[in-house]
């Protein structure tokens, strides 16, 4: 198999006359993109970089030949994911060093064929096994019944959304220790942060000791989950929260850790983030509903203006502590847990211990009920 893919290779890419264009950068780090598309004949083909472990996008393009030919050519130390884009159409590749082919219609990407590209097969491995688990429904199926007050019912989804979501860390573990040093598997390490649990901690730190001790450890995404790790563990279920100061709306010191003996909902936001302001009034209901059960809010926000934030308060009601130090994003408590959106939140418990991590919308009411006395 592996000759005749090289053969067909070699037979295909005599076809292309295309003029060769010089290199900068190591030869290993060259990546060439042979295309041949019917329906592309003279349109102009777009490869743009989309933000992966940075923010960084960019976009290059060709032109197709008369018989639907074009060549892309670009320099990348790690595989890359770009999106391939002809008029209306387009789909997402992983590319990677080396020479790539890719046939078929440009009136249907998602059908064209990759040949010599050993990453994005691999990804496409794992988007068809992450396919059987679609959270999306089951987490449908649970407002549904909780909004319905079907308790029966809803207890029997949540154990099945438990069931489903320990046979898919299954699955991702499983392509892992097939794939070990793929772009794909490295990307997925992120899901072992995103659950907080200490277990899953300690699998994403030996999985990046791996990539750090291998020919991944100059990728760029490998750094970056390093250092979403150190901040992760920061916030890990069951485990005392570290503390931050920060400064209430009348200029005095705010220490974390001197709020203990209640639970706390610990809300990061701002006066210019929608989707906060949308939360907001679900907050001022939350406090209402459960403020008998030893329970309050601090909100953090990422503002600069504090005119904005005052005004912000004052508008959505929010008759609780506030705190900031006006550093917008380079506020230090949203530095020290590592957070790049708001909103964001977690919940400690009486003791200072994290119960939760942004656990926000309909999922906050019905968790508070279950863990507060």
């Amino acid at each position: 198999m592996e000759i005749k893919l090289t053969l067909l290779l070699s037979f295909l890419l005599l076809s292309f006359k295309l003029a060769a264009q010089p290199f900068t950068g190591r030869p290993s780090d060259k990546v060439e993109v042979y295309g041949k598309l019917s329906n592309s004949e003279g349109k102009m083909i777009y490869f743009t970089k989309e933000p992966y472990f940075d923010n960084h996008i960019s976009v290059d393009s060709t032109q197709s030949n008369a018989s639907g030919r074009f060549v892309f050519r670009g320099i990348m130390t790690e595989p890359t994911p770009y999106l391939l884009q002809v008029g209306e159409q387009g789909v997402r590749l992983l590319l990677e060093p080396g020479t790539i082919l890719i046939t078929g219609n440009a009136d249907s990407l998602e059908q064209i064929s990759v040949a010599g590209a050993r990453e994005e097969i691999i990804r496409r491995i794992y988007l068809d096994s992450m396919a059987r688990f679609d959270e999306g429904i089951m987490r449908d199926q649970i407002l549904s019944a909780k909004y319905g007050g079907d308790t029966a019912k809803l207890k029997v989804l949540e154990r099945k959304l438990s069931a489903m979501r320990a046979r898919q860390r299954q699955v991702i573990l499983a392509l892992m220790k097939t794939y070990p040093l793929a772009a794909s598997s490295i990307y997925y390490t992120s899901y072992f942060l995103t659950t907080h649990e200490s277990r899953d901690l300690a699998i994403a730190d030996s999985l990046l000791e791996l990539y750090e001790n291998s020919k991944t450890a100059h990728y760029e995404q490998v750094k970056r989950l390093r250092s979403s790790w150190g901040t992760t563990k920061k916030l890990v279920l069951g485990e005392p929260v570290h503390d931050f100061v920060q400064y209430d709306t009348t200029g005095r010191e705010v220490l974390l850790t001197s709020l203990k003996g209640r639970y706390l909902l610990v809300d990061f936001w701002a006066s210019w983030c929608g989707p906060c302001r949308q939360e907001n009034p679900m907050l001022v209901a939350i406090r209402k509903e459960f403020s008998g059960r030893n329970f309050d809010i601090i909100s953090v926000s990422l503002d600069s203006d504090s005119k904005a934030w005052l005004n912000a308060i004052k508008a959505d009601q929010m008759n609780w502590m506030h705190a900031s130090d006006l550093k917008g994003w380079k506020n230090d408590a949203a530095q020290l847990y590592g957070i790049q959106s708001v909103p964001f939140n977690f919940l400690l418990d009486p003791e200072g211990k994290v119960l939760a991590v942004n656990i926000r919308g309909v999922d906050l009411q019905p968790f508070l009920q279950r863990h507060l006395p």
